[in-house]
């Protein structure tokens, strides 16, 4: 016969059993690092020397942190990383013509983010993202000396480019189907259009946007999606808003327009909203039109269809508009008797409660920066370092001091084990 273990001896064996469980589950180490780790890039050789490598090694979720520094990469970020230079850095191109900063790959899923970054010389744009499907994120950019922000043609992502200004480069998008948004942002001196979306068919925004002496400030011609342009500002543009043949539901809400004109002797180019052979539904309302092309219409509605609604606007003057700045099948009536509070503020957006969108801004951590975020808050970070093996470079991973549901779901499933051993050893 067996010997049978004496109930004395039974509970606080169980009993140690399972503490020793529960320690390894809820007790930090660095057996348990997960995604989150944080990759250093610093030219001191206190981590990665280059950015590149940096990127390479990290997993999703992971974050490179890049200290202040000229850096010249081009990088493939074909996962979900946050690359952030929470002290500034600049990314440095030759000015070779089909040379990006960056480069999400087609097909790619991936949903990085970037931050914080003065990107100067690229001939092929600062993020190149065509045909892509992530819902990755430019924000707190000042972009130079580039060929565009960001190029999203064919693109599917909701992806956002957010507190970027920029000198020389618009961001396109063209026949994309996401739902993106381009917001706080300022385009100047592009030499071409500020925010193309020609074609596009999804719901996207741009708001509280400074579009500056660009040829169209927003150029959504043939667009199917249900788009915005809300509480932005555009001067000194060829055509401020085009949506010719668009056959989607559109708005232009708090937007104000000044000096929107047309080179001497240039056909085609003067209108502030063109909205000929519209098929959808669109409204221009509580914007503003001062100092607009005086041999072309303000809002040319020829053949759209059915009648578009540009009510309470600002013309200039209480007497509204002139007959000849409201052309075709649009409804200019019940204009405002003094200019309204509309488009981009300065040093921020102005607040558009009615923009599903909306955030309220924060302050990013480390930096001076004040940012809009929409991430969830959650359990307090307490970092530690861990050294990889080999002797690369230091990376930080990430423990949470809250209690994670499966870690809870843990505790209960052992207490009942627990309970069960005790019950059957007294039975003994």
């Amino acid at each position: 016969m067996k010997p049978r273990t004496r109930p004395e001896v039974a509970a606080p064996a169980a009993l140690a059993l399972v503490t020793g469980l529960l320690l390894v589950l809820v007790v930090p180490g660095p057996a348990l690092s997960t995604p989150g780790d944080r990759l250093m890039v610093d030219r001191d050789g206190s981590g990665y020397d280059a950015l590149g490598p940096a990127v390479r090694a990290a997993d999703p979720g992971d974050t490179v942190v890049v200290r202040p520094g000229t850096y010249t990469p081009h990088v493939v970020l074909n996962r979900s990383v946050t690359v952030v230079a929470p002290d500034g850095a600049t990314l440095a191109g030759t000015g070779g013509r089909e040379e990006t900063a960056f480069t999400v790959p087609r097909g790619s899923d991936a949903a990085p983010t970037v931050v914080g970054f003065t990107v100067v010389g690229y001939g092929g744009g600062a993020v190149l993202a065509k045909r892509t499907t992530g819902n990755w994120t430019l924000r707190d950019l000042t972009v130079r000396n580039v060929s565009y922000v960001a190029v999203a043609a064919h693109s599917t992502g909701d992806w956002t480019v957010r507190n970027v200004t920029a000198t020389d480069g618009g961001v396109l998008a063209p026949s994309s189907t996401g739902d993106w948004v381009v917001r706080n942002v300022t385009l100047r001196d592009t030499g071409g259009r500020g925010v193309y979306a020609a074609y596009a068919e999804g719901d996207w925004t741009v708001r509280g946007t400074h579009l500056r002496r660009v040829d169209r400030a927003v150029d959504a011609h043939g667009a199917d999606g249900d788009w915005t342009v809300a509480a932005t500002t555009v001067r000194n543009a060829t055509v401020g808003v085009d949506a010719a043949g668009a056959g989607g539901d559109w708005t232009v809400r708090r937007t104000r327009f000044v000096d929107v004109a047309a080179p001497d002797g240039e056909f085609g180019r003067g209108t502030t909203v063109l909205a000929t052979d519209t098929s959808g539904e669109w409204t221009v309302t509580g914007s503003t039109f001062v100092d607009g092309d005086a041999d072309e219409p303000v809002v040319d509605a020829t053949a759209a269809t059915p009648e578009g609604d540009a009510t309470a606007n600002w013309w200039g003057t209480p007497a509204g508009p002139d007959p000849s700045d409201c052309v075709g099948a649009v409804d200019c009536g019940s204009p405002l008797s003094a200019a309204p509070a509309a488009g981009a503020k300065t040093g921020g957006i102005g607040a558009d409660l009615n923009d599903p969108t909306r955030t309220p801004p924060t302050t990013a951590a480390g930096s001076s920066t004040a940012v809009e975020s929409a991430d969830t808050p959650g359990p307090t970070p307490v970092a530690r370092t861990r050294t990889t093996n080999g002797g690369a470079a230091p990376t930080t991973s990430t423990s949470f001091a809250g209690t994670p549901a499966v870690v809870v779901a843990a505790v209960a499933l052992l207490s009942v084990c627990l309970l069960g051993v005790i019950v059957a050893s007294r039975r003994w």
